[in-house]
């Protein structure tokens, strides 16, 4: 029963193309006639430009096209603006951390002024705080360390988009 079924799928796929070769044919004999009068048509295909040594300026010599910068020195930067949705990601990455650094300098000022015995007043204690079984010192310490853990974190985010290519303008 499968090779019958199979036979059928085959002659039904060779009499589709048959159909479809010879129609085409059949249209183009009835055109010939009135393509005969008509000149033929003259192909338009881009032409692509090929670049040698003579079309391209070696970078020492400033071409009128490259804008000279103010004062006549070069500033050294580069002028690619890198990947822009990378540049995106790393703005966030860095907002992010930004935020985090913020939020570790103020824990750590009102803890130091905790330790100086200075507070602002609030006899109130925050209900979704927990209780902290370190002491202030440690506590400092703890959030030193992550402080500077952030400032490195920050700074190999400004790493990798420079050797990305992706200008420190993009990321603030």
């Amino acid at each position: 029963m499968i090779p019958h079924i199979l036979s059928r799928r085959w002659s039904r796929l060779l009499a589709c193309s048959c159909l479809l070769l010879i129609t085409p044919a059949r249209g183009m004999a009835q055109d010939a006639p009135a393509a005969a009068n008509q000149p033929a048509p003259v192909s338009k295909e881009k032409t692509k430009k090929v670049y040698s040594n003579d079309d391209v300026a070696s970078p020492a010599q400033p071409t009128a096209e490259t804008p000279k910068p103010a004062g006549g020195r070069s500033t050294g930067t580069r002028t690619g603006s890198g990947d822009p949705r990378l540049a995106q990601t790393l703005k966030t990455r860095l907002e992010k951390l930004a935020g985090q650094l913020k939020d570790t300098d103020q824990q750590l000022i009102e803890l130091k002024k905790f330790a100086a015995g200075e507070t602002d007043g609030s006899a109130s204690r925050n209900p979704h705080k927990g209780v902290n079984r370190l002491t202030v010192a440690e506590q400092i310490q703890n959030l030193e360390r992550k402080k500077s853990q952030l400032k490195e974190q920050i700074e190999g985010i400004y790493d990798e988009a420079r050797k990305k290519g992706i200008p420190p303008g993009a990321l603030r």
